[in-house]
């Protein structure tokens, strides 16, 4: 409790009009008439986006190591595209003004006391159990190489095995999950990632 896709997009055809060049000189570009130039242009980049989309992820196993930043704090998160939002284990909750402060704890025993702008409530239904009403923030996670910031939710994961859970909205747009694989990439931010403000305290269990 707290106080208080990517894929390829159909192009429709390009339909050209006659009408104009009986009227005036046609302008050209390298040979081309230059409206045509800038839409095979243009169909040219559409397509180096779309097939370039799928390479540009990581494959991914069930279970990775994750940054949070910016605090450099190792985290093992359990990916799970069934989940739409990510969440992240979370004690302490409260919510003071537009702030929300939390502390997590990673897989070493160390906590990690957060402090971020409240983005939202969310109501949460569990099967058998109560709605859960669950504080959303905007966190920075640094997978492979790769940095991304996406909505968190804030609940105690203490019950399961990993306390990092991450959804598909942060998964759909970097990565592809294999689960019959884990551990497939080592996790370093990039040097252009947020500067740590926040410290990590080490407390074993």
């Amino acid at each position: 409790m707290f106080h208080r896709d990517s894929g390829l997009s159909i192009v429709p055809p390009l339909v050209f009009s006659d009408r104009s060049r009986s009227r005036r000189p046609m302008a050209t570009a390298n040979g081309l008439p230059t409206g045509t130039a800038r839409s095979i242009c243009m169909l040219l980049m559409l397509y180096d986006i779309a097939s370039a989309s799928p390479l540009e992820r990581m494959k991914l196993g069930w279970r990775e190591k994750v940054i949070i930043s910016p605090n450099n704090f190792e985290m093992i998160g359990k990916l799970d595209t069934g989940a739409d939002r990510t969440s992240i284990h979370a004690q302490n909750i409260i919510i003071t003004g537009d702030k929300v402060s939390f502390t997590t704890t990673n897989f070493r025993g160390e906590q990690l006391n957060v402090v971020r702008p409240l983005l939202s409530s969310t109501l949460i239904k569990r099967h058998g159990y109560k709605s859960q009403a669950r504080p959303v923030i905007n966190l920075g996670f640094c997978i492979g190489n790769r940095y991304i910031e996406g909505k968190v939710s804030l609940t105690d994961r203490s019950r399961y095995s990993t306390t990092l859970l991450l959804g598909r909205e942060i998964l759909q747009h970097i990565a592809v999950v294999d689960p019959s694989v884990e551990m497939q990439v080592t996790s370093v931010c990039p040097d252009n990632t947020p500067k740590a403000h926040e410290k990590k305290k080490s407390k074993r269990k």
